[in-house]
């Protein structure tokens, strides 16, 4: 006999499966843990219950009711219901690449990027524009510049 047969024919006939319905478990939760005890073997072929008692169907159950509900609960979380955490992680990703792009934009026009680095400070904040402005002082720390320099970051 098929799996499926003889799943519909516990289903329909088998007195374990009619005390779990009663107790207002659904069928198809019924359906589930009876598949995966068909799958994993060592059942009576002869026999209309799958199994052998029902305390150990009512666990099954419990066990599928469970899993139901955890992954009901991961679907009703904001966001993209993809693996856990992944959407979490995309974001703080695409938050650090913006603090990255902010940190080497000039502090002065805020359009170009750094490219020149202050001495004796050692402040890399601002664009080679703006540091022929700004001769006198660090707009960061306010110490005198003695000289620019030009950096080139790969």
């Amino acid at each position: 006999m098929r799996k499926e047969e003889r799943v519909e024919k516990a289903l329909a006939k088998s007195d374990v499966v009619t005390n779990i319905l009663v107790l207002g478990f659904s069928e198809d939760l019924i359906r589930q843990a009876l598949i995966e005890k068909l799958d994993a073997g060592g059942v009576d072929s002869e026999s209309i219950d799958i199994f052998d008692s029902t305390s150990a169907l009512l666990e099954a159950v419990k066990e599928k009711e469970e899993e139901q509900n955890r992954l009901n609960r991961i679907a009703a979380m904001p966001g993209p219901s993809t693996v856990a955490g992944s959407s979490v992680a995309l974001r703080s990703l695409e938050e650090e690449i913006h603090r990255r792009d902010e940190d080497i934009k000039c502090k002065i026009c805020f359009g170009n990027k750094t490219d020149v680095v202050l001495v004796p400070c050692g402040h890399m904040c601002c664009c080679s524009k703006c540091a022929e402005a700004i001769q006198q002082f660090c707009p960061l720390c306010r110490v005198p510049i003695e000289k620019a320099i030009k950096a080139y970051l790969q």
